[in-house]
């Protein structure tokens, strides 16, 4: 004998030609088998009982992580299992030098805030990433500063002038700071010892 299956409740589960029944949400549906031969005789219902999937885990690709002020870095969050019926996480930012939304988090201003993603089924489900936010305007504008000086630099003896040679480490210099505020993976503490270093080779 052939059959055909129907379900009264497809918002709970499904159910293929095979009889493959596949949860869907939780909740209960009716099964029910009938022949195909033409007798079309039609079996009692199979109850089936869809539960909730629980979490068990929240992960972050990354525990830590470096943005710029004014910046973005994206945080990817994992919910285990993958059949986990409320997959949703929700997320925070412990101080105020970094917004998160969706993941995304923002740069404010210069310091370290813990980002944490936590399973909105379960708030002691969760994981944490450390964020650096960088302030590198000064940098930046030490920079300008000292490309503006050097394209108007005269070396000599006299006056007025600078020492010979010395524009060619002054550029050295600039080239090293141009290098660190180009790095995106930059910290607080490198940004500042390039922006002292700057500024010692501009004197």
């Amino acid at each position: 004998l052939t059959f055909s299956y129907t379900v009264d409740n497809s918002a709970v589960a499904t159910v293929d030609a095979n009889g493959v029944v596949t949860a869907v949400a939780a909740g209960t549906a009716n099964i029910t088998a009938t022949t195909t031969d033409g007798t079309n005789l039609t079996s009692d219902p199979c109850v089936v009982t869809v539960s909730n999937v629980k979490v068990t885990a929240v992960d972050l690709a990354q525990e830590s992580a470096v943005v710029r002020v004014g910046a973005s870095v994206t945080l990817s969050a994992t919910v285990s299992p993958e059949s986990a019926t409320n997959k949703k996480v929700n997320w925070s930012s412990s101080k105020d030098f970094a917004t998160v939304a969706d993941g995304v988090v923002t740069g404010v201003s210069a310091g370290t805030t813990t980002i944490t993603a936590e399973s909105d089924e379960d708030k002691y489900i969760k994981a944490t990433c450390s964020v650096e936010v960088v302030d590198a305007s000064d940098l930046q504008t030490e920079i300008a500063n000292g490309n503006a000086a050097l394209s108007s630099a005269v070396e000599g003896t006299e006056i007025g002038t600078y020492k010979v040679g010395s524009k060619s480490t002054f550029s050295s210099a600039i080239a090293t700071a141009q290098a660190v505020f180009d790095n995106a993976m930059a910290t607080q503490a490198q940004v500042d010892m390039a922006l002292s270093t700057l500024k010692a080779a501009a004197k």
